[in-house]
């Protein structure tokens, strides 16, 4: 079963309809209800997007939410909101950028099994204004022109982030969720040693 935890954004039912190409079991709960106890020892966790300005308001309720995620082995993909909570865990530092609203050039770095197949350049949706620094125990896998750190994925615990939106970025999105899943299967059926 995927948890989905629904942090108030319009893109949920996309982030829906891409995790249903690749698993039949969805507990989609919001963020408000959402306590960490209520993970089961297997699930996958998404964390969406959310209409939160990180940098306009206090983060602290929303830290000790996901403060879990610091000592967490669950196979997690954070999107945009969920993906900017990941980093500030791990003490990387929010920051107000240009607003991009658009399809956007992404520029991979590092070869990675969450980018499997993907080019040296590539194009996703963004919809933020806002970014994070690189956070402590993460590898940066992609950038874009006017934000550092695009994708970024822990060492060695099954935590992935990214800024943009893959649930609405097409064909390319689709594969990044299954690259997600993969990874989520791996580290399932083997633990750490199935981790790339």
């Amino acid at each position: 079963m995927v948890v989905l935890v629904d942090c108030g954004s319009n893109k949920v039912p996309d982030i829906v309809r891409e995790i249903r190409r690749f698993r039949n079991r969805i507990y989609l709960i919001s963020m408000e209800a959402f306590e960490a106890d209520q993970l089961p020892e297997h699930d996958t966790l998404v964390i969406s997007g959310a209409p939160i300005m990180l940098t306009e308001e206090d983060p602290t309720p929303f830290l000790e939410k996901f403060a879990f995620l610091e000592t967490s082995d669950l196979p997690t993909l954070g999107i945009c909101f969920g993906f900017q909570m990941m980093g500030m865990i791990f003490k990387s530092q929010i920051f107000k950028g240009p607003p991009q609203r658009h399809h956007t050039t992404i520029s991979r770095h590092n070869d990675h099994a969450l980018l499997s197949h993907f080019s040296y350049q590539f194009d996703m949706a963004e919809d933020h204004c806002e970014g994070i620094s690189l956070p402590a125990g993460f590898q940066k896998l992609a950038s874009s022109k006017d934000y550092p750190v695009e994708v970024m994925a822990h060492h060695f615990r099954p935590l992935y982030g990214v800024q943009f939106h893959p649930e609405v970025s097409g064909t390319l999105g689709t594969a990044l969720f299954k690259n997600f899943f993969h990874l989520a299967d791996l580290y399932s059926a083997h633990g750490r040693r199935g981790m790339p």
